[in-house]
């Protein structure tokens, strides 16, 4: 049979299984966001002395902010398993949901951190996200600080409620 049918039939949770190995992509994806556009360009990560900027998407067009939202969203499409192009799908709430009490939990949890992601979005001023860096606005330490909050819940409590293994070197210490 072919790799897809093997990648879709093996529910397992082991390191090799199609649902870590999603998860995973998953999580590095939203890590991108969170800490090398992020987190990188507002120099806050280890062993970083000033910001960078250059680490946003699109640099030099002055839409970073745009591209940075649009990539968040779709994160979040995924986790809810509602795309633009195919609503009613299955995301990872609910994987979740279906889990046990603890991931219905988790899933309303993670749906106010989301909340709390867009008010950020929303609260940045009308300037390119460089700009706001560079200034050193407080909205985009808000911003960096509500994406890492909802990371750590992906990362730490997701993972345990699935049984899954984070299977990358994020080398951030954890």
């Amino acid at each position: 049979s072919s790799y897809r049918t093997s990648f879709i039939t093996n529910l397992k949770t082991n390191v090799t299984s199609s649902t870590t190995q999603m998860y995973n992509g998953f999580l590095m994806d939203y890590f991108r966001i969170s800490n090398y556009k992020m987190a990188t360009s507002l120099g806050l990560t280890v062993k970083q002395t000033e910001l960078d900027p250059h680490f946003l998407d699109v640099y030099y067009t002055g839409q970073s902010g745009t591209y940075l939202r649009h990539h968040f969203e779709a994160l979040m499409e995924l986790f809810e398993g509602e795309y633009t192009a195919a609503a009613n799908q299955i995301g990872w709430a609910d994987y979740l949901i279906q889990s046990n009490d603890a991931g219905a939990q988790l899933v309303e949890t993670i749906r106010a951190k989301q909340l709390v992601v867009r008010a950020a979005f929303d609260a940045l001023p009308a300037l390119p996200l460089e700009q706001l860096m560079q200034e050193e606005h407080p909205s985009v330490f808000e911003l960096n600080d509500a994406l890492s909050d909802l990371y750590h819940l992906f990362e730490s409590d997701m993972s345990s409620i699935l049984g899954l293994a984070v299977t990358f070197d994020i080398d951030d210490g954890d």
